[in-house]
């Protein structure tokens, strides 16, 4: 997408769902990009989703977020639920409030 001068706003919470450090390496590449955005934001965060989508005016969302693991789920059910769950309904609100053109969703796992 940066590549075809798209401008990108990506989002993570930074949780410890997976390696930390690992999330920050695979941002440094993009972070001199010109276009990329970095937002340490949580789905499940309302407020905080709605005021980004005030502020960005976005024309299409592509979703890649889940958390997976199904065995993991049975012992922490809450953070999928916000996660998977609350933040796509986040999501959806924000597109529909914003009048997003387009919704790309690829799983809620």
């Amino acid at each position: 997408m940066l590549e075809n001068s798209h401008c990108v706003t990506s989002l993570d919470n930074l949780n410890n769902y997976y390696d930390i450090s690992l999330k920050r390496d695979w941002l440094i590449p993009l972070g001199c990009k010109p276009g990329f955005s970095f937002q340490k934001l949580d789905l499940a965060n309302y407020q905080a989703i709605a005021q980004l989508f005030e502020d960005e005016k976005f024309n299409v969302i592509v979703k890649l977020v889940a958390q997976t693991s199904v065995s993991s789920s049975m012992q922490n059910f809450h953070s999928y639920i916000d996660s998977n769950l609350v933040g796509f309904v986040n999501i959806l609100e924000g597109c529909r409030d914003s009048q997003v053109k387009h919704l790309v969703f690829i799983s809620s796992s």
